[in-house]
């Protein structure tokens, strides 16, 4: 009786450790692209250097994740992905906002080369 009651005490405790919630890291994978995962500083490139910074700034804010524990650290995590998101966010808009400026530019530059072509008609005709 002894022995099936030790069994039960054991498996009992054993069930408890099962039921513990997995707590997992954000991983910098997450937030970046494929292709700046490992940026490193570059001297004329804009985006490898965003993204080498962000990941500087990551990292330091992961290693803050060893102060917590429990709900507290399930905490911590989801305000480092909210903050990755919003950064994401804001990055992406900048993007945006960019390539429409481009667009227009070329748009422009386009209209000027039009006008260009059509003095240098009326020029020849002259």
């Amino acid at each position: 009786m002894k022995k099936i009651f030790s069994i039960l005490v054991l498996l009992f405790m054993c069930a408890g450790m099962v039921n513990a919630e997995v707590i997992l890291a954000p991983q910098w994978g997450e937030f970046c692209p494929s292709m700046y995962l490992n940026a490193q500083p570059a001297r004329f490139d804009k985006d490898q250097n965003y993204w080498y910074e962000r990941r500087m700034q990551f990292n330091e804010m992961m290693k803050q994740a060893s102060q917590y524990q429990g709900q507290d650290l399930k905490d911590f995590y989801e305000q480092v992905r909210q903050s990755e998101d919003k950064k994401n966010e804001h990055w992406a808009a900048e993007v945006r906002a960019h390539n429409e400026q481009v667009e227009r530019d070329r748009q422009r530059a386009d209209q000027w080369n039009t006008i260009n072509g059509i003095q240098s008609i009326i020029r020849t005709f002259r």
